[in-house]
């Protein structure tokens, strides 16, 4: 999972979880703070599943954000 844009350019949460209730609940260990970029900043592997993808604020945010996620899988 990388996070390869951010307007403006800040560091901000991404995880990976479960749906549950209609939210993401985030994995054990499947979350980060990423600056965006072009590496992946966070790797692992899951079971199979509906997973769900989220980017939230980790307190830096001060305007609305327009971002860039990028979910690779084999």
């Amino acid at each position: 999972m990388t996070l390869t844009a951010a307007t403006p350019s800040i560091v901000m949460g991404i995880g990976l979880g479960t749906v549950a209730d209609s939210l993401c609940t985030l994995l054990p260990g499947a979350s980060t703070n990423a600056q965006p970029g072009a590496a992946a900043q966070l790797a692992g592997i899951v079971s199979t599943g509906t997973l769900c993808a989220d980017v939230y604020d980790v307190g830096n945010q001060t305007t609305p954000v327009s971002y860039t996620l990028t979910v690779t899988h084999p």
